[in-house]
């Protein structure tokens, strides 16, 4: 048995990314069904090669096993455990360590239109703090500097996120997947299935688990939608690392969360990318994607060219 698992009652599934692929909405409603228990979103205990040891991360990534497998221990027995963190599907170090500890362990990814999933990253990084450079395509071009640890923002909290184009490389991602996990433990959705249809999704998601399916009178939420920023010095002040790190010691999460969505009203405006790539330019950057969407394909069975290489929705 495996050192990690021997006094922890630890997750039965993990939803592992890819971000910005509609997890936020989908936890929000697997915690919601009777037979699952997920008690957090993004703890990312697993993916530790992500983590720098900085105090910023600290506030990212959950370091201990003690405070990771803590909520898990409330779950009754009969229930479904999950860890929904998005950035272990990146990682080299997650999928692995995981099985070491929960070699059942089922996993769910989710894909997405490479273009789409970097503009939609990149508006959330601006909005979070862990980026400055606000123009898009200004911080794609950048990635090759940050690799070398080159204009890097202070503060930053996983710094891997800055590397837009690795992190969308979802084929290189599923291949290594697929050398640790045999397909019939793997469930992959596309983010535009989900977006067209997340009742469908969702559904095909309770299905893998082996679980009902979501009621039919269940509302389905749309959250975690990208905001710009609106008032970045106010929002700096608000958010700085110095400042979460005290809020955390001293304030009760609860008060901490009522307090994030009031920052959230008084600093980010309208919904909607930070960035935005005329349609030649979306499909020349689509273009550079083309072997490693081959691969996505590849894995899923699907045509996945046909699906992204048209006009954004």
């Amino acid at each position: 048995m495996s050192e990690y698992a021997r006094p922890h009652r630890l997750p039965d599934f993990y939803a592992i990314g890819a971000p910005r692929c509609g997890t936020t909405t989908i936890y929000e409603v697997l915690r919601r069904q009777p037979r699952i228990f997920v008690p957090m979103k993004e703890p990312r205990f697993w993916c530790d090669d992500l983590d720098s040891g900085s105090p910023a991360d600290g506030l990212f990534f959950i370091r201990r096993m003690e405070d990771y497998a803590a909520p898990y221990a409330l779950a009754r027995p009969s229930l479904c455990v999950g860890d929904m963190s998005t950035w272990y599907l990146f990682s080299q170090n997650a999928v692995p360590r995981i099985l070491a500890a929960t070699p059942n362990a089922r996993f769910i990814v989710g894909i997405r239109n490479p273009v789409e999933l970097m503009l939609s990253l990149h508006a959330w990084r601006v909005a979070g703090l862990s980026e400055d450079i606000v123009d898009f395509r200004t911080a794609l071009a950048a990635e090759e500097d940050r690799l070398r640890g080159r204009r890097i923002p202070p503060n930053v909290r996983n710094r891997s996120g800055l590397l837009y184009r690795r992190v969308a490389s979802l084929g290189e991602q599923l291949q290594r997947l697929a050398t640790n996990v045999p397909a019939h433990k793997i469930h992959v959705y596309a983010y535009e299935d989900f977006r067209d249809d997340p009742r469908a999704t969702l559904n095909g998601i309770l299905e893998f688990l082996e679980l009902p399916p979501v009621a039919e009178d269940e509302p389905i939420p749309v959250v975690n939608r990208r905001r710009q920023v609106s008032r970045l010095r106010l929002r700096t002040l608000l958010m700085a690392p110095r400042t979460a790190i005290f809020a955390k010691r001293v304030v009760p999460a609860p008060i901490r969360r009522r307090v994030g969505k009031l920052v959230n009203l008084a600093t980010l405006g309208r919904e909607g990318e930070a960035a935005s790539l005329r349609y030649a330019e979306r499909q020349e950057l689509l273009e550079s994607f083309r072997a490693d969407i081959e691969l996505v394909s590849e894995f899923t069975g699907r045509d996945m060219w046909a699906l992204w290489s048209g006009p954004p929705s």
